[in-house]
């Protein structure tokens, strides 16, 4: 019996149970069955009907019969099989390779993952690497486990502290890391220790903790700091009663010891051991090593300071004043060292024949205003010997080889035959005569401009200048006027 709204099923296509299995059919195509034949649409997506719905062999019927779509529905939204099948272009690509380059996206995902663990990984080994090395090597410096047996000879001072003593534990080299050995001790020790001024014995095969045992007092001794102040011209023998009979600091032989046989590091050091060299006979005359060297100052000490550590820190003012004084000089040179060196050479002079003329010049002007002329008198005698046969005549040179000093001098004392009579001998005593400030060594390398080859002191500290020997006698007959009628 046929019903009108039921559409005509065809004989050769056989009628589906309601219950009976579904053929698979891939994601991407749909199979409808027309005229005995299976055709697949490429474009559409099977559904699976829904209970009392038409099936979809039958709804396709009806359109295909009557030509209507589905109310509410649009071309967009919902398409019949036919219509899917009459749009496709007989030339669509295949879903197939959408799916072929999905997996050729995957693999290139899969490489892009292995590189970026393999970058990680090696970044893992080679900072673990560079970390087990500096723990090794630190470790090793630290501790000591495989290190160089050769005993190295050092001496500290009062005034060094754990810095100070890593860096120069690091410059013998003791140790590799004085920043490491400054951050161990201060973790391992709750108070800070106390160095023993003095000489030692060490070796790179010590441990950190070894080190300070053999530096560190086991307790810190409460000290007295004494107070020092050596006046500007004072000789060495004066600096040496100063320290140790006013203030009971060393004794006379180790501080005269350490001038004449310390081992100190310094630039002007080895120039005077150029000029030593250079000039033997001098060197043999010359009356203590470091005249000229010991910087008039104020200086702390302890009162346990040893004789070295007394000298050091005179010759390290030294060098600081040196410093300040020539590192902005308009003389050639990278460092103020190497200025002064080169005003020494203009000057045809040693840096320590320098500091000879500085110190007869500190001793003959009362005034710092008459350096610069007082210099450039025995620049000018140096310079032109014949003017006064080569001799400065300098009643200071005189002075300082006297057991006690005389202002008035005579006849025996300007005739007496010592190395240091420049009344008799020519040129520059053997060393310096005094212990000058940088004022009077800065004079001695920039002297005035002068003519004057004499001078004479005036009762009151002045000096009357000359340029011949005439009017030097005249400037001396003034000044006895001048004595008379005080």
């Amino acid at each position: 019996m046929n019903n009108s709204n039921t559409p005509n099923r065809r004989p050769s296509e056989p009628r589906r149970q309601p219950n009976a299995p579904q053929r698979q059919v891939r994601p991407s195509s749909t199979a409808q069955a027309r005229d005995g034949k299976v055709t697949k649409n490429p474009s559409a997506t099977p559904r699976k009907p829904s209970s009392g719905a038409v099936r979809p062999g039958e709804r396709s019927s009806i359109y295909a019969q009557n030509g209507a779509r589905p109310r509410g529905s649009t071309a967009s939204q919902r398409k019949s099989p036919s219509a899917s099948r009459s749009n496709a272009s007989p030339k669509a690509k295949r879903p197939f390779v959408t799916r072929k380059a999905d997996d050729d996206r995957g693999g290139s995902t899969l490489i892009t993952s292995l590189l970026k663990a393999v970058i990680y990984i090696m970044t893992i080994l080679v900072v673990s690497g560079v970390l087990s090395y500096f723990a090794i090597t630190i470790g090793n410096d630290v501790f000591a486990f495989v290190k160089d047996n050769e005993e190295v000879q050092l001496s500290i001072s009062d005034d060094t502290d754990v810095k100070a003593l890593g860096n120069l534990l690091a410059e013998r080299g003791i140790i590799r890391y004085p920043n490491v050995f400054n951050f161990y001790i201060n973790l391992r020790y709750n108070k800070t220790p106390y160095f023993e001024a003095g000489d030692y014995t060490v070796s790179p095969s010590m441990s950190y903790d070894k080190l300070i045992a053999t530096f560190a007092k086991s307790e810190k001794k409460e000290k007295v700091t004494v107070i020092v102040s050596i006046p500007e011209g004072y000789t060495v023998n004066q600096i040496i009663d100063l320290l140790v009979n006013k203030h009971g600091l060393s004794s006379r032989d180790e501080l005269t010891d350490a001038i004449q046989n310390g081992d100190f590091d310094y630039w002007f050091i080895d120039e005077l051991e150029k000029f030593e060299k250079a000039h033997p006979h001098k060197a043999s005359l010359r009356k203590y090593r470091l005249e000229g060297y010991l910087y008039p100052d104020t200086y702390y000490y302890y009162s346990d300071a040893s004789a070295e550590t007394i000298i050091n820190k005179m010759l390290k003012n030294f060098d600081t004043k040196m410093k300040h004084t020539f590192k902005n000089c308009l003389a050639d040179g990278n460092t103020y060292d190497e200025k002064i060196l080169n005003l020494c050479a203009e000057k045809g002079r040693y840096f320590d024949e320098i500091v000879t003329l500085a110190s007869m010049v500190q001793m003959e002007a009362k005034f710092d205003i008459e350096y610069g002329d007082i210099a450039s008198v025995f620049h000018n005698r140096l310079n032109n010997p014949s003017k006064t046969n080569g001799k400065l005549e300098s009643d200071a040179t005189i002075q300082y080889f006297l057991d006690k000093r005389n202002p008035d001098l005579g006849k025996e004392e300007l005739n007496t035959d010592d190395p240091y009579n420049t009344y008799l001998y020519q040129g520059l005593p053997p060393s310096a005569i005094s212990n000058p400030t940088f004022l009077a060594i800065n004079y001695a390398l920039y002297p005035a401009k002068t003519s004057y080859y004499y001078f004479v002191a005036k009762p009151d500290g002045f000096s009357l200048f000359a340029k011949t020997y005439a009017e030097h006698e005249k400037n001396i007959k003034e000044i006895d006027e001048m004595m008379k009628d005080s």
